[in-house]
């Protein structure tokens, strides 16, 4: 214990000196600088230094896959487990979320069926095995009996630090110079990035209403990395509500979303982000989905964005559509549409299975139904493809969607005998339909039996 007093110190003095790295210094010059001011020895501090400036700055370090991050941590999984929903969650994110009282998935808010995680094997080998190829190390720290974990300490210390740099940070959100807030900012949104504890001590420092600020700046990189710190604050639910609770702030965030605002790509697809994350929590979807120019941007994205961005947007959308009063308003505004070029495009698995459910919440209702029947002759393929090989979750929605579209009696004409007589010259459909039926969900299994019942008796 007391050998690792040197580290705790260092750790505290690194906290202190990332004032240095404000100021457009060179990773060799901060670390120069910073070992004089504290008289650490450059010999033995350099490396460290560096690894974390090279680590932090902009494009460096290795991408980690999407698949491979924790949707609430947004940090590469240790310990992977799957809930009944079907999505897969770090153990200690998804016991944290489930021990705070949650009963829902908090990627798609569906109810859980129960709270058994399911270690995810599959993916852990992934994982390692794309560590073991990219030279990154995987910290199994997480994994371990907790019981063993001698790093407490060291962690209050690195907190106090954590707090006393977020605290000079925001200070420099309101009172230093362009470039200065743009560097803060930046930081701001790397230390939000680090994880639940690091989020609370940024949001406490209060740097969420001085971020909010920045969203009204010329500068586009100052306006990308304060719009993309608040997409890291706001995964915690405390930090959701108070983005809410400022004035102006959501209006702000939309305003990023919208094509003319100016802003740069991935700042419109992190505003997608941010919304999609707030919207999360039940009592704000309607916060968000009543506003028009949300609504406008998101469908924008989804016909048009990237690929991450059309997953966003069809998340974001498919949380305020869970509020079935803003559900009239989507479809008016031609959502179905959107969902149906997003799946004629090239947007990968990921897409698909937002898109998936989207369209299956949206066709709950007759009017959303007939919408969304008369649409989804043009994408046929696509949705057996998603029955046959999509996630459990696109497999289950699917299937209900299409069930419920082929027994839809329509004014306008017999669109579900058309989409039966489609459906029945699928080949892949009848195999997926029966595998569905042994080893899906249990409403993936109700609602295979009825569709095979319906397009083959």
């Amino acid at each position: 214990m007391f050998a690792e007093i040197p580290n705790v110190n260092s750790l505290v003095s690194l906290m202190r000196y990332a004032r240095c790295m404000l100021y457009g210094l060179g990773p060799e010059q901060q670390v120069a600088a910073a070992c004089r001011k504290y008289e650490l020895s450059c010999a033995s501090m350099r490396r460290v230094v560096l690894a974390r400036v090279e680590k932090t700055e902009e494009g460096g370090g290795v991408l980690v896959p999407q698949d491979f991050l924790c949707p609430i941590s947004l940090e590469l999984m240790v310990d992977p487990v799957a809930i009944s929903s079907g999505q897969t969650y770090e153990r200690a994110s998804i016991s944290r979320w489930l021990a705070e009282g949650h009963t829902t998935c908090p990627k798609t808010g569906l109810k859980l069926l129960h709270n058994i995680l399911i270690p995810n094997s599959s993916l852990r080998r992934l994982i390692a095995q794309w560590c073991a190829e990219n030279d990154y190390i995987l910290d199994n720290a997480g994994a371990k009996d907790p019981a063993q974990n001698q790093e407490l300490p060291i962690t209050k210390a690195a907190m106090e630090a954590t707090k006393l740099t977020a605290e000079f940070l925001v200070g420099k959100l309101s009172d230093g110079s362009a470039h200065v807030q743009c560097q803060a900012a930046y930081e701001l949104r790397l230390m939000a990035k680090d994880g639940t504890d690091n989020r609370a001590c940024v949001a406490a420092a209060g740097a969420v209403p001085a971020l909010v600020a920045l969203l009204d700046v010329v500068d586009t990189s100052t306006q990308e990395n304060a719009v993309t710190a608040l997409l890291n604050l706001a995964i915690n639910d405390k930090n959701k509500d108070i983005i809410m609770q400022i004035d102006g702030a959501l209006d702000r965030i939309v305003d990023i979303l919208m094509a003319e605002s100016g802003a740069t790509p991935a700042a419109m697809e992190n505003a997608a982000a941010t919304l999609f994350c707030i919207s999360a929590a039940k009592e704000h979807r309607r916060a968000v989905g009543s506003r028009t120019a949300a609504i406008d941007g998101l469908l924008a994205m989804l016909r048009e964005g990237s690929t991450r961005g059309k997953r966003d947007a069809a998340a974001t959308l498919f949380n305020v559509a869970l509020n079935g009063e803003l559900t009239a308003e989507l479809l008016r505004k031609g959502a179905v549409d959107a969902a149906i070029v997003a799946l004629e495009g090239e947007g990968g698995d990921d897409v698909a299975d937002e898109v998936a459910a989207l369209l299956a919440v949206l066709g709950r209702g007759q009017d959303g139904l007939a919408a969304v029947s008369a649409g989804i002759g043009r994408v046929v393929g696509q949705l057996v493809g998603l029955v046959a090989e999509g996630s459990s979750r696109s497999k289950e929605f699917m299937t209900a969607l299409l069930l419920a579209a082929c027994c839809n009696v329509s004014e306008a004409g017999d669109t579900a005998g058309t989409l039966r007589h489609q459906l029945r010259r699928c080949s892949a459909l009848l195999p997926a339909l029966r595998r569905l039926v042994v080893g899906g969900t249990p409403r993936a299994q109700r609602k295979a039996a009825s569709l095979l019942k319906v397009l083959y008796r």
